[in-house]
């Protein structure tokens, strides 16, 4: 059975607890990687650079201070080639998070279906890996 390794486990403990809940749940039939919860400044200011976010800081729901925890994680399958990008497994992939999400009564929004309407084809910012807490779930 899969599981997180160090990196992961370390940047899952920065996650809001659903969250965790969820990517233990996602790991065990899913092998993969927590990038980020928690994302300083530095990480931020680099995430907003190379255009893998359009918040900058501290308007992402990943930018917290520590102690508190992130309402966003990104997950990617593991292993995972950021030199040889695979949009079709990284969409797979969010469609099994966001499936077990629903099952597990946790609401989600997601970098793939931002709007939340089932259409892939209506975004500007294409981040399918990218998992966070709607309102009220907080």
């Amino acid at each position: 059975m899969p599981r997180f390794g160090k990196r992961s486990t370390k940047n899952l403990l920065t996650c809001a607890i659903p969250l965790r809940v969820l990517a233990r749940r996602v790991v065990k039939r899913f092998d993969c990687s927590v990038v980020w919860g928690r994302r300083g400044k530095k990480a931020q200011d680099h995430a907003l650079a190379m255009g893998w976010t359009s918040k900058p800081w501290p308007e992402s729901v990943h930018n917290v201070a520590a102690p508190e925890l992130s309402y966003a994680i990104d997950l990617v399958p593991y292993p995972y080639s950021y030199a040889k990008p695979d949009p079709v497994r990284l969409y797979y992939f969010s469609g099994y998070v966001r499936g077990i999400a629903e099952e597990m009564k946790i609401k989600l929004r997601h970098g793939a279906d931002w709007d939340g309407d089932y259409d892939i084809n209506d975004q500007t910012l294409r981040d399918p890996c990218h998992f966070e807490l709607v309102s009220g779930v907080r």
